[in-house]
């Protein structure tokens, strides 16, 4: 009994609250409360409606207070009336509909999503009581000329006002403090632009593509610019930024006419040097001007290039300093260079970062070991390209559109490997020269091939091979721990001859493409061995001995040998070397070293590096010959 009773008082409470639907006129309505109701559907083909402060239903009354989710989307209408009551307009409430004529009320709170996508009225006014405008709200409105803002106004979201193509005049209340992704992008009458002072924060593309905008000033307390926030404006010619900003995005000025960047000199942030942006540090250069600047001249100690720095500037020359390590997505795509040398540290180049520019030749160095997507596409100017042995991968439309490129040559003993992903538009050598020629080193014309390299290629072979080493001591992968020697023996199965005897040798940690963490006291040196098929690699200290590096932490490191540093009798060179070193936690002593070792050792040190040349109480480091060394303990 007390089962049914349960259940009959649970069916009694959802039919008290299910939401009822009734028709009056050509409208049906909801019910939201006891008392209340919004509009759920609009069943006719009529251009006009007026809704009534309240509707009745079976006797009772109900008062309308918001207009429901795409209760009028898709209709014929064009004029509405609304009353005082309504407090909602929900998401999208009148999406792709022809309306025309609408007063907002004055108690309106909330606008949704969507809610007016498309409709064709060519002024609105939002009262003051509305604090956030939803996004996509009047999305494309492209009749909408004037809009009337009050203050009360936080928060305009994303695409609220995209593409309203005869807004004019933009004067936003004081109140606003953000303005969401492409807000008002695409307004391409916009001329005057006043922006709030309470305003923090604009989002992506906010302004995007407002081609008539000439000046922006940034209010005080403004803190964050997105991404390509001012792309494509491309009147746009100064840009004032106040001691506030924080956070400048990638492309924030790209593809405009910007010929200055002035910013507060009280910002701890940011700086202008050189009429460019970059952090206060001066390690990553943020910005450049657009327009006015032909040569660029990127001061040492730079480590990085923000995405679009120089997107679309008419930059013809870029002198790179040597301490950069990466180039960010669409840096100095579109732009006028037609020479480029890139850095030796160099280890990351952003998808785009030089699409669309003028050189005709391109030779990448050894600390890149991959090309992204669209690096290099449509740089219609392009002939010739050499790949070093480091790369490992090319990503889709790497070298796209190029349509003069006819000759690659890889330097590789392994063909990088090509990373077709869709179509064949995706290819990253899609709509290159016909007849192309891949140039690989002689003997691996066949293992390119393989690889799938044969297309759109004809390859030949070079009149020299890649010489491989065929043993490393320590051995690739080998756990390491502690401090120990760096000294690395590499062997070859035919007479060498050193070439570089003091190279550019790289210690990085967890990735290849890392900077490097390591700098010898001394220099990184090669030694010969008395059969000439063997060198030794190895960093001396101060005093000339092999110093050590302490690898104390769980992970990979990588030593990185650059190519020829040996040839053998017939010219080949080595190609560039990475061994890897797995790092570990685990201690040991080695054993007294026995008389056979003995013949062999340069030195005895304590563990403060002075030479004893004999054992001592304690531990002790003994160093070879070779470049090796052990630890001993004396009791």
């Amino acid at each position: 009994m007390k089962k049914t009773l349960l259940a009959l008082s649970f069916l009694t409470s959802l039919t008290a609250t299910a939401q009822t639907t009734f028709k009056v006129g050509d409208v049906v309505y909801q019910t939201t409360s006891p008392k209340t109701v919004q509009t759920y559907k609009f069943e006719s083909k009529n251009t006009e409606v007026n809704i009534p402060q309240t509707v009745s239903h079976e006797g009772k009354e109900y008062t309308v207070t918001a207009i429901g989710e795409e209760s009028f989307s898709w209709s014929k209408l064009q004029k509405i009336t609304l009353p005082q009551h309504i407090d909602s307009i929900k998401s999208k409430a009148f999406v792709y509909t022809d309306l025309s004529q609408i007063t907002l009320p004055d108690k309106l709170t909330y606008i949704g999503d969507r809610c007016f996508s498309s409709c064709k009225m060519n002024e609105i006014t939002i009262p003051a009581t509305v604090t956030k405008i939803g996004n996509g709200a009047f999305f494309s409105c492209t009749n909408l000329e004037t809009i009337t803002f009050y203050n009360g106004l936080r928060e305009i979201g994303e695409s609220a006002f995209y593409h309203l193509s005869k807004l004019k005049t933009l004067e936003l209340p004081a109140t606003v403090i953000s303005i969401g992704k492409a807000a008002f992008a695409r307004s391409e009458k916009l001329t005057t632009l006043q922006l709030p002072t309470a305003l923090k924060r604009l989002g992506d593309g906010a302004f995007m593509q407002c081609p008539l905008l000439t000046s922006i000033t940034l209010p005080h307390g403004f803190i964050y610019l997105g991404d390509e926030v001012f792309m494509k404006c491309s009147n746009l010619n100064s840009i004032t930024l106040p001691a506030t900003l924080e956070h400048w995005g990638i492309s924030v000025i790209a593809a405009t006419a910007v010929k200055e960047i002035k910013i507060d000199g009280k910002n701890p942030t940011f700086v202008v040097e050189n009429n460019c942006l970059y952090n206060k540090d001066k390690t990553l250069l943020y910005a450049v001007p657009m327009r006015g600047m032909q040569t660029l001249s990127i001061p040492e100690g730079v480590l990085g290039v923000n995405g679009g720095a120089a997107w679309g500037a008419e930059l013809q020359l870029v002198n790179f300093p040597s301490t950069l390590l990466a180039i960010d997505k669409y840096a100095f795509e579109s732009t006028q260079i037609s020479q480029l040398t890139l850095p030796n540290n160099i280890t990351f180049i952003g998808e785009q970062a030089f699409s669309d520019i003028k050189i005709s030749e391109l030779t990448l160095p050894e600390s890149v070991t991959y090309i992204d997507d669209g690096v290099f596409a449509s740089c219609k100017n392009l002939t010739t390209v050499v790949l070093p042995s480091s790369i490992k991968r090319i990503y889709n439309h790497a070298f796209s559109r190029c349509g003069s490129l006819k000759s690659i040559k890889c330097l590789g003993y392994k063909a990088p490997q090509i990373m077709l992903v869709g179509e064949d538009y995706d290819d990253p050598f899609y709509q290159i020269a016909s007849n192309s020629t891949l140039t690989v080193p002689k003997g691996r014309a066949n293992h390119y091939k393989e690889e799938g390299w044969n297309s759109p290629f004809s390859i030949v072979e070079a009149e020299k091979g890649v010489l491989m080493p065929i043993a490393f001591n320590p051995e690739d992968g080998k756990e390491v721990s502690e401090k120990t020697a760096l000294s690395f023996q590499i062997s070859f199965d035919t007479a060498i001859q050193v070439l570089q005897n003091t190279p550019q040798i790289k210690l990085c940690k967890e990735r290849e493409e890392y900077p490097n963490v390591f700098t010898p006291e001394g220099k990184w040196n090669v030694t010969l061995s008395n059969d000439n098929k063997t060198i030794t690699v190895w960093a001396s200290n101060n005093a000339g001995s092999t110093q050590q590096y302490d690898f104390n932490k769980s992970i990979a490191y990588y030593v990185i040998i650059p190519s020829g540093i040996v040839k053998d009798a017939q010219g080949n060179t080595n190609e560039r070397l990475v061994v890897r070193l797995q790092g570990t936690n685990a201690t040991g002593i080695a054993h007294v070293p026995t008389s056979a070792e003995n013949k062999n050792i340069k030195g005895i040190y304590t563990l403060s590096g002075v030479l004893t040349n004999q054992l001592q109480k304690g531990l002790n480091i003994i160093k070879y010959e070779d470049g090796s060394y052990k630890k001993v303990l004396v009791k």
